[in-house]
């Protein structure tokens, strides 16, 4: 039975490439992929399938709700719960919703996703939505999280409570920075 579902399964998904290339045939993709969830729910990829021929055709608001959804059937699937997330954070991005974008660049960055384009997408939101407490966090985990760039995040850290006027909090990070100069140099 359980090899008769995935059959059905994957032969819901051929059918559902086949009519991908035919854009009139936009609702039988939908149903097909639907129908593969149907037959094999427990298969991840297919969920994130749909959810991306949503993208795919704007309907934005069925894709999120599929992502939901993926995630509270998926919670412990640590990759897959970042793969929606970084397509929710696109779909907000396209939204031009930046309170959502940014809760889902923090939801992966909470995960430990590091990639240098989000992070730096991550980074400037905040800064433009002047969070500055959240950035210093983020500056302070990255220093701790990479000793070779960890000078760089912890002056990072140190002009933004500077900006803030957290004086006392600046200057203790500088003496920081120069214990751990001080420290390198005997290495």
């Amino acid at each position: 039975k359980g090899d008769d579902l995935e059959k059905q399964a994957s032969y819901h998904l051929k059918i559902a490439k086949y009519y991908d290339k035919q854009p009139e045939q936009q609702q039988s993709v939908i149903k097909q992929l639907e129908l593969a969830i149907e037959k094999q729910p427990e298969n991840s990829e297919v969920w994130l399938q749909l959810a991306e021929y949503y993208i795919k055709q704007q309907q934005y608001l069925s894709a999120n709700e599929l992502l939901n959804k993926t995630i509270r059937k998926f919670p412990d699937k640590k990759s897959l719960v970042n793969r929606v997330y970084l397509q929710q954070q696109e779909i907000a991005k396209i939204l031009g919703d930046e309170q959502e974008e940014l809760n889902c660049l923090t939801k992966l960055f909470d995960n430990n996703l590091r990639e240098p384009a989000l992070l730096q997408r991550y980074i400037d939101l905040l800064k433009t939505n002047k969070q500055f407490s959240d950035l210093v966090v983020i500056y302070e985990k990255l220093a701790i999280e990479d000793s070779n760039t960890q000078t760089d995040y912890w002056l990072h850290a140190v002009k933004i409570y500077h900006q803030i006027n957290e004086i006392s909090r600046a200057v203790e990070l500088c003496d920081k920075i120069i214990a751990l100069g001080d420290k390198n140099s005997f290495e």
